[in-house]
């Protein structure tokens, strides 16, 4: 009786740990139907959205070129001579035929001179004849003599002005000479370069751009020039010629620029860097952060009817933090910028300014 008693003992100390156990699960579990894990039954994930936006984009291309004058030539005499005077000071602006040096012309003058006084004595003639022939007083030969003699000192006149004219050198048009190391009675050979002439009221760029921009570049495309010496300053201008081919070696095409230079700030020969505008448009944008890259795909993450959905998207270009989405969103969609984490295509999501509305007891 004792012994049983004594297993009776263990069997109760025993079992005590257990049956508490069971007894606290018990107490602490949910109904059945209320521990289910019905999806319908989720709560909503708050998150942080911005609205895809309308903003205007464009496409272009930057090269460098240089510039140069809408006109430039060098001044040569045709002639070789003695220089007697000089009309230009360098640098200065100068107009249309404007007379910028002499050489000697003495013999020229001369010349000239001789010949006026042979045509004036062939015009007496001419006209004598002429009236003794509308009386028949002289033959119809002497008459044709006369008039062959008037035209041939026509003619040596008229070499006799151009020679005179060969000993001085004018403006072709109107410009900016430049620097001249050409003194008074230093003798100068002909075609000798005595200075340069820049017609820079149009400033004209020829440049480079890749041959896949074929299709792309057109006459009177908007033009952007920027230069070192006007760092604060961007001049504009429009492409105003298209080579005919590309360089096989560079695989380019040459294009050519024309700026308005009517404030005279510009010269020939500067480097400059070009940005060429070739489209503009409007499309919608995102802020640059929202894309996630996962291999060759460009993803956002988009709340659509409070559902969290992953889209593959198209990318365009990229201002001011903002990158244009070419296909893949419409504007006004609502786009997941932070958390990228903690959510998943399917799940149940709303805006974070909602959350906050509907704990502050008012209406989303």
């Amino acid at each position: 009786m004792r012994l049983l008693r004594m297993l009776l003992a263990v069997v109760f100390v025993t079992g005590m740990p257990f049956a508490g156990q069971h007894l606290a699960a018990s107490f602490f579990a949910e109904p059945a139907d209320q521990a289910g894990d019905d999806p319908d039954d989720e709560e909503a994930t708050d998150v942080q959205t911005v609205q895809a936006e309308v903003r205007r984009f464009s496409t272009r291309v930057r090269a460098v070129g240089s510039t140069r004058a809408h006109r430039a030539i060098e001044l040569r005499p045709e002639d070789a001579g003695l220089v007697t005077r000089i009309h230009f000071e360098p640098g200065e602006h100068v107009e249309e035929s404007a007379l910028l040096l002499e050489l000697d012309a003495r013999s020229q003058i001369a010349a000239l001179n001789a010949a006026e006084a042979t045509l004036t004595e062939a015009q007496t003639a001419f006209d004598r004849l002429s009236r003794l022939h509308a009386n028949n007083a002289t033959s119809r030969v002497s008459l044709d003599e006369a008039e062959a003699a008037l035209l041939r000192a026509a003619s040596e006149r008229d070499i006799a002005a151009a020679n005179l004219a060969n000993r001085s050198v004018t403006a072709p048009f109107a410009g900016r000479v430049g620097l001249s190391g050409v003194t008074v009675g230093a003798r100068i050979e002909a075609n000798a370069v005595i200075a340069t002439l820049d017609d820079t009221s149009t400033i004209q760029v020829d440049f480079h751009v890749p041959e896949n921009l074929m299709t792309q570049i057109e006459i009177g495309q908007q033009v952007h020039l920027t230069s070192s010496a006007w760092p604060d300053r961007t001049f504009e201008g429009r492409l105003t010629a298209i080579d005919g081919r590309v360089d096989h070696s560079t695989r380019s095409l040459a294009v050519r620029a024309e700026i308005d230079n009517s404030d005279g700030v510009l010269t020939g020969g500067m480097f400059v860097r070009i940005e060429v505008l070739l489209d503009d448009r409007e499309s919608p944008a995102v802020p640059e952060y929202a894309l996630t890259v996962e291999g060759m795909e460009t993803l956002l993450h988009v709340l659509r009817d409070g559902t969290i959905e992953r889209v593959t998207v198209e990318a365009g270009d990229t201002v001011g933090g903002h990158v244009e989405i070419l296909q893949g969103i419409a504007v006004g969609e609502d786009v997941i910028v932070t958390n990228f984490h903690r959510v998943e295509p399917g799940m149940p999501a709303q805006r974070l300014e909602a959350a906050r509305r509907q704990t502050l007891g008012d209406q989303p």
